[in-house]
């Protein structure tokens, strides 16, 4: 965010070096968008394995909780 804000002032103080400033706007774009894109995969990998391990695991602390109770 901070980088964001400088960013626009630098915008507001540079307008002569503009090409060079969208260039390298560009590329913190397409960079962040990898980097996201990455990241949203290795959350949704997680959220998987957790979607699909939870019933089992609900599973077992039911079977334990009536071991218990018995």
């Amino acid at each position: 965010i901070v980088r964001c804000l400088g960013g626009g002032l630098l915008m507001s103080n540079i307008q002569r070096n503009k090409p060079f400033i969208d260039f390298m706007d560009g590329f913190q774009y397409i960079t962040m968008n990898m980097g996201m894109s990455l990241v949203g995969k290795m959350i949704q990998r997680q959220v998987w394995a957790t979607a699909i391990a939870l019933p089992q695991r609900i599973n077992q602390s039911v079977m334990e909780w009536e071991r218990y109770l018995r």
